[in-house]
Formats: C-alpha cells, structure tokens, sequence
C-alpha cells in the first residue's frame, strides 16, 4: 500500500482517450496504473519517466497519438484535458478561465493553464549549474560576425505580420539575411549548406542548423508568428543559445518571464520600425553597446527566470499525476513549482484521555437553566494516559452521559464521528478547530458547512437518523468553533470532518465543494447505515452468514 503525505495512492489517475464528454462504455487502457508486476509487463504502456528519472507518483500510460493538439482524460472521473505546444491563434486552444467549473483544464504553453507546458530548447540554457552561461554558450565575435541579421521562418502568412516588419527593416537599410523559404533573399553559406543537405525536415537537424546561421550574424530577428502571451518559442530560446542578439517579436507578457536584462533588443520597446532600424544600425556601429548586450553571459541567470521555468520544463505526465492526486485528495498544490504540498492543517485523528485532539479539540457541555456547563466524559478504553493516534484500523469509543456514547475513526483523510444513544441532559458538542483566522461559517446544503481562511477549508458533514444534518448545528463559527446541538433524547448522528487546502489557483473556486469534499460527503449523505456500520461491535467468532446477515441489515437488503 504505497502513499504519499500519508495518503493511501490508488490507480485512477489518467487515460488517454479521444475527447468526448460522453462515457465510454469500455475503459480504455489504464493512464495511472502503478508499476507493478501485473502493469510493467504491458508493452503498450510507458512510464512517466522523463530523463530517465522516476515520478515522485508512479504511473503510466498508453503511448499518446499526440499531435498539434490532443485531449486525454483523467482516469475514473470527467476532467478532460487540452494539450498543445503551439499559441492559441493559429490554433485556437484559448484558456478558458471558467473551464475548471466544466470539469475541463489546459496544458499549453500558457501560464494560466493547470499544467504549462514550456518548449525544451529552453532546458539546456536554463540548466546551466556550473559556472556562467558565457562558458557554454559564448557571445558572437562582433569583428569577424555579419554586420547585419539573420532571419529563418518557413511560414510567411503569420498572425503578427512579421514579414512585413522584415521588409520594413530591409527597407530602412538594415541588413537582413533571410535564408528560408519566407522572403529568402541569400544562401547559406556554402560550407553549411552540404551537412543539412535533404534533412531540414529533421527537427534536430534543422535547429542545429539555424543555431550554426546565427552565429554568423551580430543579430537574429526572433520574429513569433503570432504575439500571444506566454507563447516563447524555439525562436528566442535558440538565438540566446547561439551567442547573437534577438531582437525579439512576439510575447506582449515577455517581461513576465524574466529575462536578463539586455539579453534580447524587443520590437515592442519602438513606436515605429523606423525606429526600430535606427536604434540596430547605432548598436551594429558601437561595439562597447553591442557587447552591452552580453553582459548577462558571464553573470548567473536570474533566480527569478528558474523559478518561473524550470518547474514547466519536461515532465509534463509526472505533472499530470500529481496535480491530480492532489486535487482527488484534496492536497496542497504549488502551480508555480508544480508541486504537491503537504496541507496546511493536521488532518490525522488522535485521542487523549477519551477526548478528541487533533484535528479538533473536542469538549462537552450540558445546557442548564443558567447556562452551559462543563461534562466530564470517560473514556471506554483500557488506557487513555497518552495520546494515541492512527485510528484507521480502530474506533476509540468514549461514554458522554448515562447511555450516549461517542465513537471517533478515521478514513481517507477524514475524520468520522458516530454519536448515538440516550441522554436525559441536553448536550452541545464543542469542537475547536486550529484556524484561529477564517471567513464566516458557510452552509453548503442542509448536511454540510464548512470553515476558511485563505489556504484551507474545514468541512462538517452531519447526517442524524431523520435524514436532517445541519439543523443541529448552533452556534455560527467563531475563532475555529463549531458547536453541535443533541436535539433529542435518543438519536444517531453521523459527522465526518473534512480538512483540505482548496484551489487557490482558479478564481472563485472557494465558492465551491471540491472534488474531494464532494466525494467524502457524498460518502455519508448517500450511505449512512455503511457509516454506522464502522462502529458496529461484530464478534468475530460469528460465522461467515451471520456476519453478512448483519452487513445486509445495515443495507436494507
């Protein structure tokens, strides 16, 4: 049974289908599968393992068709994922803000999807760990380079008109060298041309070829074919690898990313392209400005640029895995590095001295003529000098007043409490929750309500054995109480505490029941007697029959 932050790991993570929101009546091959003896075996499936490296949580996948674009499903449940590398103009994948309430999510290269995606020729520039970027990646030689630019682009009917801009420039005297299909006025340089020869199609082989272009030239116009947000491509990565100058056109968000200053000459930066051209002919006459642009070489990249990009660099299935563990388990999850994070409040149930401590402390009072008073409880267990904890596999059982007990358990991450019997006196549960700072207390449904502060959300679902739930519930939360009401003599009240950290990254969604928070609720709303069923003494000595007999009463069947 393996787990992570103390949370059992299951199987139903992903799959890869053809988008439809309809349901399949076959599950397709297993997207999430652990790798054991039964999965590895499959050839059709593959690890999560880029670069060889295992993912912190273990699963696999069916081969992806793959393309431009390409949908795939979160196993065992309907979150549709849209994947793509390219900007949303040309292919109009757009990032819908209000998906997340369709159950629908985005891994593109924009940084409001769930999963950003950002291209790998950023890698190894970015990686650079030893030393200074001047070591591996070393500013052209200003006196034996082109006095001019370079320009590579096969698609000339781009989104953001970019060879119109190319044109401008060369009709302002600047030298450009466009030496691809679009506006191609030169040549490769003929000692290059023969290594490419029929494998400019390769994209390995093209790109080590544009790199080799580049270097001859004191600039390259890194010209997008569309200005889209976050849409950075090979074009910019590329050039800052070659050792030339971009002069970048593209992103309208580029200085979000973080780059270092006076790495790239932005066309954005000039109201027109004449003065665009201008400000290219000063720096090709100036060697000590145009060397002002590689200072950044021989300094450590900045802390900021990592940050934003390595956590999006690769991995994208490792992503995957975990950003849906911790939304099905209602984890922490840190979108900018990508990361699972342990949840802020304690969720693990403990007892001391038959009274609950963790994740509540648990106290209780009689209402009386002239107020509350204070019950001392006592406890059914053998020992209660210590605190213990890990209740998963037993039920601490404490008696609370003559013949009404409380029973406490816990499941999944949550904690469950059955409270059941007869009382003459009239009881108030008081628990006190570590959220000394939160909202006002919120009532989802006639079961359920909950706490919250701007990380985590504390949820109470109450079902009693007239079907009511919240009715008992008293008194609005203050400073981390809540207290609860025993309407009647003689009842049965299931409660199951709910703490997660909730989705910080979608806006609005503290508004919401999460998917967690759904499916533990549900649990108690739609099964009440299998929640009962829990605290039930079954003598094991019982036979088989008699013990179902029992389980079958609890169901009604």
């Amino acid at each position: 049974s393996k787990t992570l932050l103390s949370v059992r790991l299951d199987d139903t993570f992903s799959s890869n289908v053809i988008a439809t929101k309809e349901k399949l009546p076959t599950p397709p091959k297993m997207y999430g599968y652990y790798n054991d003896d039964s999965f590895s075996s499959d050839e059709n499936t593959r690890m999560f393992n880029d670069d060889d490296e295992q993912c912190d949580i273990k699963c696999a996948a069916e081969p992806s068709k793959g393309g431009i674009v390409f949908q795939q499903y979160v196993y065992g449940t309907d979150w549709l994922f849209t994947f793509s590398i390219e900007g949303e103009q040309r292919f109009p994948v757009r990032v819908d803000e209000n998906a997340w309430k369709r159950n629908e999510f985005y891994g593109t290269t924009s940084f409001k999807s769930e999963i950003p995606r950002a291209y790998s020729d950023a890698r190894e520039l970015l990686t650079v760990t030893v030393g200074i970027p001047a070591d591996k990646f070393p500013p052209v030689n200003y006196t034996a380079a082109i006095k001019g630019a370079s320009f590579l682009a096969r698609n000339c009917r781009s989104m953001n008109h970019r060879e119109e801009v190319v044109k401008k420039l060369i009709e302002a005297s600047v030298r450009v060298d466009s030496l691809s299909s679009c506006l191609r006025n030169s040549e490769p340089p003929k000692e290059l041309t023969p290594r490419y020869r029929g494998d400019f199609g390769l994209e390995g082989k093209w790109k080590k070829f544009k790199s080799e272009i580049m270097q001859r030239y004191l600039f390259h116009l890194a010209f997008e074919n569309q200005n889209t947000d976050d849409y950075i491509t090979e074009k910019l990565w590329l050039t800052l690898k070659s050792g030339t100058i971009p002069v970048y056109l593209g992103a309208p968000n580029i200085g979000e990313h973080f780059l270092p200053k006076n790495s790239f000459i932005n066309v954005n930066d000039f109201s027109t392209t004449q003065e665009l051209a201008r400000y290219l002919i000063e720096v090709t006459n100036n060697e000590t400005l145009y060397n002002s642009y590689h200072v950044w070489r021989e300094e450590p990249l900045p802390q900021a640029l990592m940050d934003k990009y390595l956590p999006v660099l690769g991995r994208n299935n490792c992503r995957l895995c975990r950003w849906a563990h911790a939304r099905k388990y209602g984890l922490g999850w840190n979108h900018e590095q990508q990361l699972i994070k342990s949840i802020a409040l304690p969720r693990e149930a403990c007892v001391n001295l038959g009274l609950i401590r963790r994740p509540a402390i648990e106290t209780w009072w009689e209402e009386g003529e002239d107020g509350l008073v204070s019950l001392e409880v006592n406890s059914n267990e053998s020992s209660t000098s210590s605190t213990r904890c890990s209740l998963d596999e037993k039920v601490s059982m404490t008696t609370i007043e003559g013949a009404f007990s409380r029973s406490v358990w816990s499941h999944d991450g949550t904690t469950d409490i059955l409270l059941q019997g007869q009382s003459s006196k009239r009881l108030i549960l008081c628990l006190e929750f570590p959220m000394k700072q939160h909202k006002p207390l919120h009532q989802l449904n006639s079961h359920t309500v909950w706490i919250q502060n701007e990380v985590s959300r504390i949820s109470l679902v109450m079902v009693d054995d007239n079907g009511n739930g919240a009715a008992h519930l008293i008194s609005s939360a203050e400073s981390g109480f809540i207290s609860i009401k025993m309407n009647s003599s003689s009842l049965l009240i299931r409660l199951r505490i709910i703490i997660e950290d909730f989705d910080r990254f979608h806006k609005g969604a503290d508004q919401y029941e999460t998917y967690y928070g759904q499916i533990m609720g549900e649990d108690v709303r739609s099964h009440p007697r299998l929640f009962a069923l829990k605290s039930e003494s079954i003598d094991p000595s019982k036979s088989e029959s008699m013990i179902l007999k029992t389980v079958k009463d609890y169901l009604g069947e």
